[in-house]
């Protein structure tokens, strides 16, 4: 048999009607078929498979989550009353300021509208860039 370099799409078949004729028992018309089929839905089963597992890895980390900020919670109670207390306090008395200074805001971010905008949206595409980085690959449905 004679190797080229150049990719020819009808090789394999005729090395595999070549190997068919010369096998002695029956073989069905659509056995390429069926072997492409089985290839795919082992491609499926292991793309599925992967899913499942982060899935799964994604449930253990929200539980785990959930459980550590209850007992940070439980354990640390006061701690985070008294955080808690302090921001409230600093907010009430700060709210002159707070009312001083948003109309200041508001008429900044009214001036220069186009930059905002602009930063929002690459801030949008980072963080979309970011998600569809962490949860890897897309799995494309043909």
């Amino acid at each position: 048999m004679l190797i080229t370099d150049e990719p020819n799409e009808h090789s394999f078949d005729r090395i595999l009607v070549r190997a068919l004729k010369q096998h002695s028992e029956t073989i069905p018309g659509d056995f390429t078929t069926n072997v492409q089929m089985r290839i795919r839905k082992a491609q499926e089963q292991r793309i599925l498979a992967r899913v499942i597992w982060q899935e799964r890895l994604t449930l253990v980390g929200s539980i785990a989550l959930a459980s550590l900020m209850i007992t940070g919670g439980l354990i640390f109670r006061e701690y985070l009353v008294n955080i808690y207390y302090y921001i409230v306090n600093s907010l009430i008395a700060d709210e002159q300021t707070l009312f001083v200074t948003m109309p200041r805001l508001v008429k900044t971010i009214c001036s220069n509208w186009q930059q905002y905008a602009i930063l929002a949206v690459i801030l949008m595409f980072a963080l979309y860039s970011l998600a569809d980085f962490l949860t890897g690959h897309r799995i494309r449905i043909r």
